[in-house]
């Protein structure tokens, strides 16, 4: 985000930083004491971008080692990159003479990197409103305030637009905070005051450990899962003992008593399975659940689904990065369906299948709510191939479910992938998660990447592999069945968006919806 009133001196308390953090400065990137010293500074200096990134990069990796690739990347290194980049250009004008300083100041909590050039500088004030306004703000490129704007860091200016300032945490904040419409959906929930009495008395460590809960700030997600009231805690803690002070982050979800304490308890279950599993996909770690507000808390960060996650890695350029995380995805997957955890809920296919009798009629109800009567003609005439192939599925040992499963409950947080919203989780048959998983894969990589199949191809055989891992059950002949009826539920999800957002997209996801019924039947 751009803050135009954040000062350095500002942002320098934001990261903890004391006085002595102006003082004797490092001058080398590669001084081991730069990843090692609670409280850096570094100062360096360059001509170009190349005299000056590699080693930055290196340096910075190293010293916030323990926080996730993609946070690191996207709202440390990328804007870092930007800010040498303009400097060097627009700047110093790419003149031979003139430098780049970089002064970098780190603490436990995170960084402040001034970036300040030998140029004019320029009105950035003037320049922000114009593109606030969306009228034309750049006489170059322009992208440096449109990264500026997407990165999670607090960017400003400085000495007359010549130095450009970036405030980075390395716990990041979960969110935006509140506002007062929130204030009054949340109640409790949003309350910093109550919630960090609340967590005082139910946190183990603050507890038993002689740990101080010193602040309790508040976030909404900037994305919320539809139907779901979800909220952030980013808490501050003392040791009592030592002194040392860090950040953690509980990932909170609202939700009547009796969901809540079932997605609580599901999880309990699958983390004590899952704790020592470093090569897939895990589970947060359950902290407390609430009763007034009725709240589950987990110990986590989310940074974003799956899909995100894959924008990331194909920035890196990657696939074989690719693949691995999907590979981590059905190695939990396959995790969760054979443990043999304690679940409620026990789902026969038949009410399963109803499901996808109940998307197929809201789909042709919404096209012919919308003058499309051959859409809806073309669904129903599928759906009743789809129908048939029904009867002739495999017989199956019904497992635990996630039981609403996607990209949107496959979340990154530090470095990890986590599985999240255990509330529909079922005793049935795991063919409903595979499909949806491989669902989205094909969403992201045919229907919204202009037909990248290979690549789609390529990651449903990843995931195949490792999930089945040797074994051929009798229903993996019926996994096309499976994805077709998750697509199927994909489709009426598209089609509850405000019509102006589908109707470019809908005939191409139809068409591939319908072709696959088509040879799955021809293929029995």
């Amino acid at each position: 985000m751009i803050d135009l009133n954040r000062s350095k001196e500002q942002m320098l308390a934001e990261i903890d930083a004391s006085a002595d953090a102006s003082c004797d400065p490092l001058d080398d990137p590669s001084d081991p004491r730069f990843a090692l010293l609670d409280e850096t500074r570094l100062v360096v200096q360059g001509k170009t971008p190349n005299d000056l990134l590699s080693t930055l990069n290196a340096a910075l990796a190293r010293r916030f080692d323990h926080v996730s690739s993609e946070h690191l990347f996207f709202d440390l290194l990328y804007p870092l990159k930007k800010a040498v980049g303009n400097g060097y250009k627009w700047g110093n004008r790419q003149d031979p003479e003139k430098k780049i300083t970089v002064e970098v100041v780190t603490t436990p909590t995170g960084a402040v990197v001034a970036v300040t050039d030998e140029g004019e500088g320029f009105d950035y004030r003037d320049v922000l409103a114009r593109f606030q306004s969306d009228k034309e703000y750049f006489t170059n490129g322009g992208s440096g305030f449109k990264q500026f704007k997407k990165t999670k860091s607090v960017t400003s200016y400085a000495d007359n637009g010549r130095t450009v300032l970036i405030r980075f945490l390395s716990v990041q904040e979960p969110g935006r905070p509140l506002t007062p419409a929130d204030h009054s959906l949340f109640r409790e929930a949003g309350d910093a005051t109550f919630m960090k009495e609340a967590l005082a008395e139910r946190l183990p460590e603050v507890q038993h450990n002689g740990v101080e809960l010193e602040d309790c700030r508040v976030f909404v997600p900037h994305k919320q899962k539809p139907g779901q009231l979800e909220i952030n805690y980013l808490l501050k803690c003392r040791d009592g003992r030592t002194g040392k002070v860090w950040n953690k982050v509980l990932a909170g979800r609202l939700l009547p008593e009796a969901i809540a304490r079932y997605d609580f308890e599901v999880i309990c279950q699958l983390h004590e399975l899952s704790s020592n599993d470093k090569a897939g996909a895990s589970v947060p770690a359950p902290v407390a659940l609430l009763e007034q507000p009725s709240l589950a808390l987990f110990e986590f960060n989310p940074a974003g689904d799956f899909r995100n996650y894959l924008k990331f890695l194909k920035k890196k350029g990657e696939f074989q990065d690719v693949l691995a995380a999907i590979k981590k995805v059905a190695s939990g997957l396959s995790a969760l369906h054979r443990s043999r955890i304690s679940v409620e809920n026990d789902e026969g296919l038949e009410e399963a299948l109803q499901r996808f009798q109940a998307a197929k009629q809201s789909v042709i109800d919404t096209f012919l709510q919308t003058a499309m009567p051959q859409r809806a003609e073309r669904v129903e005439n599928a759906f009743l191939r789809f129908w048939e192939r029904a009867a002739m599925l495999r017989p199956y040992d019904p497992v635990p479910i996630h039981g609403n499963f996607g990209w949107q409950a496959v979340l990154q947080s530090e470095n990890r992938l986590y599985f999240y919203y255990f509330d529909e989780s079922r005793l049935s048959h795991p063919g409903l998660d595979v499909g949806g998983f491989l669902a989205d894969l094909l969403e992201y990589y045919v229907l919204d990447k202009d037909g990248l199949e290979d690549r789609y191809l390529a990651g449903r055989e990843a995931f195949l592999e490792e999930y089945f891992a040797g074994s051929e059950p009798a229903w993996r002949d019926d996994l096309p069945f499976f994805l077709a009826g998750a697509l199927l539920l994909r489709l009426k999800r598209l089609l509850q968006r405000p019509q102006k957002k589908w109707a470019s997209e809908v005939d191409s996801f139809l068409e591939y919806w319908a072709r696959l019924v088509y040879e799955l039947v021809a293929g029995r």
